[in-house]
């Protein structure tokens, strides 16, 4: 709505998607590092440089306006099929998103 302030849960359930977003990238760009082909003397990036590469793709879309870290262990996690927190607590929840929706509408 416009003139009205967010509520500060809103502002971090909106950067925690946001997060979320940029941890897929990560995620994406670690599966297609590993699955590369290899020519000689060339090494595969490893979970802290993906992290620096996607954290750089970050701050040349925000133009510096927002700062971030990407958790080269979060990744780590995310990678061998963990889940995001933002899944992990949807996940315990008594509501589907639809019902979710339903409700406040």
């Amino acid at each position: 709505m416009v003139g009205r302030a967010k509520s500060e849960t809103k502002k971090a359930q909106k950067a925690r998607a946001a997060q979320d977003t940029w941890m897929e990238r990560a995620v994406d760009l670690y599966h297609d590092e590993q699955a590369r082909i290899l020519e000689p003397k060339e090494r595969r990036k490893g979970l802290r440089q993906i992290c620096e590469v996607v954290e750089a793709e970050y701050h040349k879309h925000y133009k510096f306006k927002r700062t971030t870290s990407i958790s080269h262990a979060t990744l780590g996690r995310l990678v061998n099929g963990g889940q995001t927190r933002t899944a992990s607590n949807a996940a315990k929840g008594y509501l589907l998103d639809e019902e979710v929706e339903i409700v406040i509408n």
